[in-house]
């Protein structure tokens, strides 16, 4: 008898413990899934964020070209193609990649435009802001799922 009671005791404690523990597990397990969700989530954000920084440079290169301030425009476009590589080199959206490839084959011709302060330097920039343009409306955005 107990022997029995003993017995009894024990597999009511294992039940406890399973009827406490499952449904703890179940949120941890939830709660995981949602971080990671966030975490892919953020790492969208902060790749658009980029684009759109990368945007704006380039956006200031052109005003600088405008104003024919050929010299700030070059040290500006320096540093764009810069972030453009190191983005390209981030991105796993082959099209953002491509875009951002097609963008970086006109270094050389808009560095050395800029350099000579050639007027002409605005019309290789102008392409590159329409690439650049359509590569940020075009990137994918993550929404998060309440």
């Amino acid at each position: 008898m107990k022997r029995a009671g003993i017995i009894s005791g024990i597999v009511l404690i294992g039940i406890a413990y399973v009827l406490g523990f499952w449904p703890q597990y179940q949120k941890a397990q939830e709660s995981r899934r949602q971080v990671e969700q966030m975490t892919a989530d953020l790492s969208g954000a902060q790749a658009q964020v980029r684009l759109y920084q990368l945007q704006n440079s380039l956006i200031a290169v052109v005003r600088q070209t405008n104003q024919k301030n050929y010299g700030q425009a070059s040290t500006l476009s320096t540093k764009f193609f810069d972030d453009a590589r190191t983005e390209e080199q981030r991105q796993a959206d082959p099209k953002i990649k491509a875009a951002l490839a097609s963008i970086l084959q006109q270094r050389d011709a808009v560095i050395g435009a800029l350099a000579k302060g050639d007027p002409g330097a605005l019309g290789l920039l102008e392409p590159l802001d329409s690439t650049m343009f359509q590569i940020v409306n075009e990137a994918p955005v993550s929404a998060s799922t309440p």
